[in-house]
């Protein structure tokens, strides 16, 4: 996040009319120097141009910086950094940025904004209204306890599992909107690790296998759980 902020401090950015995107020459700049990457080769290829929600990473960075508004689209189209807020965001310890960030992509982001295309939008919506659900059972994780996006599939669907394991292919097809929707955005925000695979061979695409929480990851659970409970969507 400081990465992407730190880039329209000095550099001047209009986004696209239309959609308020991120040009995609600024977007290959940013993520030069990210943590987690997006591949800009397809097929082989360097690509030259794209869409900001392509790139899901940094579309969810974007998303989270607009939300906390960090930054802004002034009238004239321009990016520009909300110094005040950004100094604010800065002075805070870690801990707190982190559980801030989780709290915004939980409340203010539309999880369907995150995804490159719709075919996803019910599971999104499913998922974010029900996050609580999600929540119950990262909480009840041991701290290195490592699980499968398959169980956890298993523990969110206990009542259609049955109906789900008679399907031919539903498991795995839950498991990998699980990972899109929800495994990867908490392994971005630090509330899990991951332990992952190469979907095909030399396709620089990857899938989650295993996850868990760490000790520092199972607070932020914790302090969300707490979160939950004060504001009444989760019953004590």
């Amino acid at each position: 996040l400081e990465t992407f902020i730190n880039y329209f401090e000095h550099n001047k950015v209009k986004v696209t009319p239309k959609n308020k995107w991120i040009p995609f020459g600024h977007l290959k700049m940013i993520e030069q120097n990210f943590k987690y990457k997006d591949s800009f080769v397809f097929l082989g290829k360097e690509e030259k141009r794209g869409e900001e929600p392509r790139k899901r990473y940094i579309n969810f960075i974007d998303k989270l910086c607009r939300a906390k508004r960090l930054i802004y689209v002034d009238k004239k189209g321009k990016i520009n950094v909300n110094k005040t807020r950004v100094e604010k965001f800065r002075e805070k310890s870690y801990g707190k940025k982190l559980f801030e960030l989780f709290c915004a992509w939980v409340e203010e982001i539309d999880w369907k904004n995150l995804q490159p295309t719709d075919l996803l939008d019910y599971y999104c919506d499913m998922y974010q209204k029900h996050f609580s659900t999600s929540l119950y059972h990262l909480n009840e994780l041991q701290v290195n306890e490592k699980i499968t996006p398959e169980q956890m599939v298993r523990k969110l669907y206990a009542s259609k599992i049955r109906m789900i394991e008679s399907q031919e292919g539903l498991l795995r097809h839950l498991s990998l909107n699980l990972n899109s929707i929800l495994l990867d955005y908490l392994k971005w925000l630090g509330v899990i690790q991951t332990e992952e695979r190469e979907i095909l061979p030399g396709s620089g695409i990857y899938t989650i296998k295993k996850f868990w929480v760490t000790t520092t990851s199972k607070i932020l659970i914790e302090q969300m759980m707490l979160h939950f409970i004060q504001k009444g969507k989760i019953k004590v």
